[in-house]
């Protein structure tokens, strides 16, 4: 690795780490604020009074309780910062006895400094005290705003309005209605006194290029469709296009000039606004299309079984379009002075259908096979409560209960916009993370093997799942939870954390810890890659495996350390954890402990490297890998064999490849008593000389010895060297067919051991049972 990429990799992570502490040097740092409890008594003691004698809104109640939590929070932090600065005295107080103990002759300064100190104390406990009184008055008052927050909505959310069937009675004569309707002010709101003959011919000529523009990028289109190596989404963009050329081009062109060309009255036209709202209306219907259910040959993006994209996407064209015209209508008639009748009406007749709509695209949700068709009772369920929910609406806007008609349609459709939302960023997140486990290329740069899997990219998707997931559920809560005390609550929890069992929990940290550890995780991952795989001249091979893996697993506890950090633990817990795992180590883990300190020696020393071929422990094979706790040896008939570490360094290893690569091949033959010697000694070193794998000159000439005088031969044995070890049950087999073949040509015999059995005399048993047995 050279000092420049040396230099880029520690200057990130140099940034990352001030990134993650800094939040907590700021925190630290707060602790050294003034804190007040007297002026925030006397904010209490306002907002106390006001609960009694104001007429609350809902706004001056949002922020009250705003300020509330805002001085619940102050307090908060006074009595935990408090907290903390009377531990250090104390502790100090108990380091002064001891030292006064230790040494009378400094006496006085240690009395002068004790004295300070419980001055300090005093202080200290007399602001502890305070700032508990003023959270314990925050959280009675910051009740009393959450009953009363909750009455004014529960009292503005049921507030009765005449009913359909009352407005139905109470609609005014067309005569009255044409009476109250005013022409002048729909003419200048609509901004056709803005239009001249100039410009109508400049409108003229914006749509005759929008036209043109439409018809060009069909054109486009349709030579696009010819080429087969484009992807599913530029195959798919490109059909949507051709089908919506020519409105999107148009829709943009009105947008554009009714914007601009009605100078100075720019977006405060009814012909501006309603023409930016066709070409968003436009441009979502196509995105709608794109997702799931594009026009034929493309596939869509989103895919669903059977005919669930159709009637998805024609609900939510249905639904849109529902949107604009209601759009349309209350722009159109915004500054008129209408009969209440006409506006409520209207307003339920949107309610009706815009609840029709939702719970409608809620049933087609419900019949996607991947969500719920594997709990049938639950898909069932769902669609009960959504038929009782649709009844609820349409009973309560029917009867006049507008307010609560329309806190159910809009929480339903916010919440189907956030779901879907989600949704849309769910499955490119995950495609995406998919295919970068195939990718090679990044399994490359990771140093991850094709079918093994990359744990840290899982972690990923699951911080990537729990940011959009949690998000969601937060959204969700806010959208439904119409006390803004409740939301403030959750939200605290959250972010501040809370208490579960004794431990302390905070969420957000946690979750933004494993988004720190995902990610540092796959930068060392790629550092511990890269050093592998970047070799120098300097640095021998297995030396620079041995860094990279060192590197890799100190990064790792380094990672780990940091992540703690960032969640939030308390150190003083795991000092505890750690004293209590060290006697473990000693017992339970001594064994895993060796395992690990013999695998540094080995990747520090290298005994063994990837590629030897070795013998230890009755397993002969080649090393694959040497890890820390054991290494992975491959054996002749192909098997993987992991040895402990340990059993490597405590046994005799013999590494065939440790100086080279040489190895003597020994054939040993017996020759029949009575052969040529001398002609039996050439014709073997003749056949050593004839194979190409066996060194011929120098001191690793091919040597014939003749070994000792056996029963029935004589023994030679034939030494050849051969250059890769990792041939020689081969090379030796091929010598061996070759010695054969060559004395049989030469006539010298291989004698086998024979021995001959000499009968003196037979029992007399025998002899008389051939003598009566009747001849053949």
């Amino acid at each position: 690795m050279d000092l420049k990429a040396f230099t880029k990799i520690i200057a990130i992570l140099i940034f990352t780490i001030c990134c993650i502490f800094q939040p907590l040097h700021a925190q630290n740092k707060m602790g050294e604020a003034v804190f007040s409890p007297a002026a925030w008594s006397k904010d209490l003691d306002s907002i106390k009074k006001k609960i009694t004698t104001e007429a609350w809104t809902s706004i001056s109640l949002k922020e009250t309780i705003g300020a509330v939590i805002a001085l619940q929070k102050q307090a908060n932090e006074c009595t935990n910062n408090t907290k903390k600065e009377l531990e250090k005295i104390n502790t100090a107080l108990m380091g002064s006895n001891t030292g006064k103990l230790d040494s009378q002759a400094e006496s006085p300064r240690i009395d002068e400094t004790k004295s300070n100190l419980d001055k300090r104390r005093s202080e200290l406990n007399q602001l502890y005290a305070e700032c508990q009184l003023v959270l314990l008055r925050a959280q009675d008052i910051f009740s009393d705003l959450q009953a009363r927050e909750q009455l004014l909505i529960t009292a503005q959310l049921f507030s009765k309005a005449p009913s359909v069937i009352e407005n139905l009675t109470q609609l005014p004569t067309i005569q009255s209605v044409e009476n109250q309707f005013n022409l002048n002010i729909f003419n200048q709101k609509l901004g056709v006194t803005y239009l001249t003959s100039s410009n109508l011919g400049m409108l003229i000529i914006l749509i005759v290029l929008s036209i043109m523009a439409g018809y060009g990028t069909r054109r486009w289109c349709r030579n696009r469709e010819g080429i087969s190596d484009q992807s599913l989404l530029g195959f798919n963009i490109t059909a949507v296009v051709f089908q919506y050329a020519y409105a999107l081009f148009i829709t943009l062109a009105l947008a554009i000039f009714f914007t601009f060309y009605t100078l100075p009255a720019i977006l405060s036209t009814y012909l501006a606004t309603i023409s930016i709202a066709l070409f968003i209306y436009t441009a979502l219907v196509a995105i709608i299309k794109s997702l799931f259910y594009p026009p034929p040959p493309a596939q869509p993006l989103i895919i669903f079984p059977g005919k669930i994209p159709r009637f998805f996407s024609r609900r939510l064209f249905y639904l849109l379009t529902l949107l604009l015209a209601y759009y349309v209508v209350t722009t159109l008639f915004q500054d008129q002075e209408l009969l209440v009748p006409i506006r409520q009406l209207t307003d339920s007749l949107f309610i009706t259908l815009l609840s029709i709509s939702l719970i409608s695209i809620i049933f087609v949700t419900t019949r996607i096979p991947k969500l719920f068709y594997e709990w049938e009772h639950v898909r069932k369920t769902l669609n009960i409560v959504f038929s009782i929910t649709l009844l609820v609406i349409l009973i309560a806007e029917w009867s006049g209960y507008h307010l609560f008609a329309l806190y159910l349609v809009q929480n339903i459709a916010a919440s189907i916009a956030i779901v879907l939302a989600a949704w849309l960023l769910h499955i490119p997140i995950k495609k995406g993370i998919r295919a970068l486990k195939k990718q090679e290329t990044f399994r490359y740069y990771l140093g991850v093997r094709r079918h093994k899997e990359i744990l840290e990219l899982t972690l990923c998707y699951i911080a990537a799942m729990m940011i959009i997931w949690g998000g969601v559920i937060v959204l969700l809560l806010k959208t439904w939870i119409p006390s803004t005390a409740y939301f403030n609550q959750i939200m605290r929890a959250v972010m501040d954390g809370f208490t579960f069992a004794g431990l302390r929990i905070i969420p957000s940290q946690v979750l933004l810890a494993l988004v720190v550890f995902t990610l540092l995780a796959l930068a060392n991952r790629w550092l511990q890659s890269y050093v592998s795989r970047h070799s120098r001249s300097y640095v021998e091979e297995g030396a620079q495996v041995a860094i990279a893996t060192i590197m890799g697993y100190s990064g790792f506890v380094i990672i780990l350390i940091i992540a703690l950090v960032v969640a939030g633990v308390n150190f003083t817990g795991l000092a505890i954890i750690a004293g209590a795992l060290s006697v473990g180590i000693g017992f339970g883990l001594q064994n895993i402990v060796n395992d690990f300190i013999s695998g540094l020696i080995l990747l520090i020393e290298e005994p063994i490297r990837p590629g030897d071929r070795i013998y230890v422990d009755n397993i002969e094979g080649f090393v694959r890998r040497v890890r820390l706790r054991s290494t992975q040896i491959v054996t002749l008939d192909n098997s993987d064999v992991f040895v402990p570490n340990s059993k490597i360094t405590s046994t005799n290893l013999t590494n065939y490849m440790f100086r080279n690569t040489k190895w003597r091949v020994i054939c040993t033959i017996g020759i029949a008593y009575g052969c040529d010697l001398e002609l039996a000694k050439k014709t073997l070193l003749e056949v050593a000389t004839a194979h190409k794998e066996v060194i011929q000159e120098g001191p690793d000439a091919p040597k014939v010895l003749f070994r000792k005088f056996n029963d029935s031969s004589l023994q030679f044995d034939l030494l050849c060297i051969i250059n890769d070890v990792n041939n020689k049950y081969r090379i030796e087999s091929e010598l061996n067919f070759a010695i054969a073949e060559a004395f049989k040509k030469k006539r010298i015999d291989i004698p086998f051991p024979q021995q001959d059995i000499h009968i003196k005399e037979l029992p007399e048993e025998v002899t008389l049972a051939k003598r009566d047995s009747p001849e053949e």
